[in-house]
């Protein structure tokens, strides 16, 4: 039934002396029994919706429990993410950027080791922070942290060449900010 549907949507129709051709995106929730609320319902076909424009629009998707585990498991890393922060569990290390055998630089990388959890791999939390935002405090954080480390190094004359690459996440760039933060963070 739902294919049926979402096939006469993407039939082309005329209106105002123009074609017209529309994509759908559509979830759907299979309703089990008394015990399912309208709201529940709704909540798990919203998810489907989510995850059927996610895997790039005009298909229909059916909610599954892994759904609502995906989306539990996403909230928990942003709350878990944002104690991190306030506790300061975050952490750069500095990767040696080396030309002719010689070190010239350092790039920082950034690393979570939870309290319960352990190492979190950045390409766990990093796509996390983009996606909630929490992308701009953190990147904030290494940016000053990693500045304050090159200020550290430029104290030691055998250390005070050394350059420093920081990753900058796109979103931070279009801050009307953002260079005022750079170079506050250089000083």
């Amino acid at each position: 039934m739902g294919g049926a549907i979402l096939q006469a949507l993407r039939t082309p129709f005329y209106l105002n002396n123009q074609d017209f051709h529309v994509t759908v995106s559509m979830g759907a929730v299979v309703f089990c029994g008394p015990d399912d609320s309208v709201e529940e319902l709704l909540k798990r076909a919203d998810l489907a919706l989510y995850q059927a424009k996610s895997a790039g629009r005009d298909t229909l998707q059916f909610f599954d429990p892994s759904m609502q585990k995906a989306v539990s498991a996403r909230v928990e890393m942003e709350k878990d993410m944002r104690m991190a922060l306030e506790r300061h569990e975050f952490d750069l290390f500095f990767q040696p950027q080396v030309q002719h055998d010689k070190v010239i630089g350092a790039e920082a990388l950034l690393r979570w080791q939870h309290p319960t959890k352990g190492f979190i791999p950045p390409g766990v939390f990093v796509p996390a922070a983009e996606e909630s935002g929490l992308i701009l405090p953190l990147g904030e954080w290494v940016l000053y942290a990693a500045c304050r480390q090159l200020a550290r190094w430029a104290q030691d004359p055998a250390l005070a060449h050394l350059t420093m690459s920081v990753n900058v996440s796109p979103r931070q760039f279009y801050q009307p900010d953002f260079v005022d933060k750079v170079q506050q963070a250089c000083r």
